[in-house]
This record gives structure tokens, sequence and C-alpha cells, in this order.
């Protein structure tokens, strides 16, 4: 009843009562109504405003672009939209001679009226469709947003070094470890050509410098086979051996 009663007094309000003698009618000045409900179901913003807005204020919605809720970014000619801080699309917006928001996505021309209340929304309509679809967004201070994008970028930049000195290290240890392994293949070719030369040698000196380094009753030398027989082969009999 009391709801009744504000409608009725509301109505009085914004009517333009005349009353012809001949005729009781009443005029309601329509844009009164319209003003006084433009008032109280939030402000859509105008050219001025909306340019202001769109410096100062990050837009975030899902526009149902297909890559869920993403983040508008405009600056004087063109808009990007950030996806976990990076960029998946970057169109042209301007104002028609109306004074409407335009945003360019790809061929497609879209018209954007933005709704500030308790519930934002943008209403955006795609030229050829017949009507506008409504969207609930929220927004933050741009510079807030480019801050935190400067964060990541500068993160990601302190990632790639990170990988990048990662790599070398893993490089310069894959050079140390090959050299290392160079070394030990050319120490053991060259133990290999050593103990070639001395077999080759042992062979060639024993016959000749056996008697020399033979254990017998009656000696104290090298029994046949041992390495210090070898030896003393190597060096040309015993007396050598206490020199070497």
């Amino acid at each position: 009843m009391k709801k009744f009663l504000r409608i009725v007094v509301l109505g009085l309000f914004l009517a333009g009562s005349s009353y012809a003698s001949e005729e009781n009618t009443v005029t309601i000045d329509t844009t009164k109504v319209k003003d006084f409900f433009e008032t109280f179901s939030g402000k859509t913003l105008k050219k001025d405003d909306i340019i202001k807005f769109l410096n100062e204020y990050a837009i975030i919605i899902e526009d149902e672009r297909g890559n869920g809720v993403v983040t508008y970014i405009f600056d004087e000619e063109n808009y990007k939209r950030y996806k976990d801080f990076k960029v998946i699309s970057d169109d042209a917006w301007r104002f028609t001679n109306t004074g409407q928001l335009r945003l360019f996505n790809a061929n497609i021309k879209l018209t954007w009226k933005i709704i500030l209340n308790k519930e934002n929304k943008i209403s955006i309509k795609a030229k050829y469709a017949p009507f506008a679809k409504f969207y609930s967004f929220v927004y933050e201070p741009k510079a807030d947003y480019l801050t935190k994008l400067e964060d990541v970028y500068n993160k990601e930049i302190a990632e790639k070094e990170r990988e990048k000195q990662k790599k070398l290290e893993a490089q310069k240890k894959l050079e140390q470890e090959t050299l290392e392994t160079q070394k030990k293949l050319e120490q053991e070719i060259l133990e290999t050509q050593k103990k070639l030369e001395q077999e080759i040698l042992y062979n060639k000196l024993e016959p000749q410098f056996r008697k020399k380094c033979k254990k017998t009753i009656f000696n104290d030398l090298y029994k046949i086979g041992t390495s210090e027989y070898r030896e003393c082969i190597l060096y040309k009999g015993p007396e050598n051996m206490i020199n070497k």
C-alpha cells in the first residue's frame, strides 16, 4: 500500500497538471520521468566521462570472445585485451559522430555503452545485431594494473635470465665433462701406447737379458713372470735397476 502511495505521489510530482474546464485531462512530462529513472538506475557515461574513465581505469570483463575473463586497456587510438597479463588482441577504437564508443574486433564493429551503478554493466552491440547484450564488469585503476603488468614482465625477464644462466652453466659443465673425458681418453691411449711399446721392448730384450735377470739357485735375482723380472729386463739388467 505504501509503495502504491509513493508511485501516486511520484506521478503527481512529475505531472504537469492542467485541467481544462470542459475536459479533465492530465499531461505528464516524460522528460522528467526519463531523467528521474536514469538517475536512480545508474549513470550511462557520455563521451567526456568515457574518455576520463578509460584513461583512469582498466576494465575486467567476460566479453564472450572465447577467452574467458579479460582485461581491457585503452590508449589514445587502440585498446588491448589481456589474459593472464599477456596481450591476446590489439584493435582500434574511436567515437562515432554521435558520440558513441565504437570498438573494432577485426572487421566487426562493436558499440559500447558503459553504465556505472551497483551492478556495473556494459551494453555491447555488434553492427548488424538486432539487440545489444549487457555484460557485468569490474574495474581497477589502470596505473595499478600496469604496475602489476610491469612486475610480471620483469619476473619473466628475470626467469628468462635465470634459464639462460642455467643453460650456460649446463653447457659449461658439459664442455668441462667433455674435456675431462677427452683428457682421460687421451691419457688411456697414451698409457696403452706406452704399455704396448714396453711390451714390444720387453719381447725384444727378454732373450738378451734373461740370464742377467733370471733367478737360479746360485743368485738372488727374479723369478720369470714377476713384475721385478720384467722390470729387470726393461732396465737391461739388475745393475741398472739400482741406479734407476
